[in-house]
């Protein structure tokens, strides 16, 4: 798999929507061991 390189600093954002982060994430209150999980993706605040 090739990685291409992106330049951050010239993305043309002009037609990019703005969303409040509770708005694409669920909130989920329960304790989660990060080493012992099947979870792929989540944050801990």
């Amino acid at each position: 798999m090739a990685t291409e390189k992106i330049d951050l600093n010239n993305l043309d954002k002009s037609d990019w929507k703005t969303y409040r982060f509770d708005e694409i994430t669920q909130n989920i209150s329960e304790r989660v061991d990060p080493n012992n999980t099947d979870l792929e993706v989540y944050i801990g605040l």
